[in-house]
């Protein structure tokens, strides 16, 4: 069973510069993002540090949610012929709430609140295209607050940055709807910007 996580939380490589200030930690996600698997004594060699030491940053950047060790799974290998991206327009309810419930579904991959045309996008997997269309009609379709969807179907994955994935520090909804609310007054500001406002 694939477990859902809220959100498609992967920086790209540049962000982890802002956010990983250490360069010695920068080199340990580098060469964590090549080889996975190796060691961390073979680390410590590679990078000149003492294996203790390495250890206790590799603890530090999982704590901090900058560095996550997971596994990259083979989505035919397990069943699923079908990958969607799924365009999700909410009303009369929070996109939040709506995500919460979609990220029950064991087939949702990932959930992402978003600005623009709709309010949530979600991946999800399917075993074929009858277990697709049960997906969008009887179950993701079925969640109150639903306007309406637009699915996606991948074809082909060009690029992945999912060998390094590393997420912000979590935070309350209170500060989610501040933060959007000034992103909206930012944008309200922009010569010729269109503003969703998020409910």
């Amino acid at each position: 069973m694939i477990t859902p996580w809220r959100g498609l939380e992967s920086l790209l490589a540049r962000c982890m510069q802002i956010l990983v200030n250490d360069s010695t930690d920068r080199k340990i996600i580098a060469v964590r993002r090549e080889t996975p698997r190796e060691s961390n004594r073979a680390l410590a060699r590679a990078l000149g540090l003492s294996e203790p030491n390495v250890a206790s940053r590799i603890a530090r950047l999982a704590q901090q949610g900058v560095l996550r060790v997971m596994a990259v799974v083979d989505m035919h290998a397990i069943g699923y012929e079908h990958v969607a991206v799924v365009g999700i327009r909410v009303s009369n309810r929070h996109p939040d709430d709506v995500a919460a419930e979609l990220t029950r579904l064991p087939e949702i991959w990932g959930v992402n609140c978003t600005f623009g045309r709709y309010q949530l996008v979600c991946i999800l997997l399917a075993r074929n295209t009858q277990h697709l269309r049960v997906l969008l009609d009887e179950r993701i379709g079925m969640i109150p607050g639903i306007q309406d969807m637009e699915t996606c179907p991948m074809l082909e994955s060009c690029a992945s940055t999912s060998t390094i994935s590393a997420s912000p520090p979590s935070s309350s909804r209170r500060d989610r709807v501040r933060r959007r609310a000034s992103l909206r007054r930012q944008l309200a500001h922009a010569p010729g910007a269109i503003v969703m406002l998020l409910e």
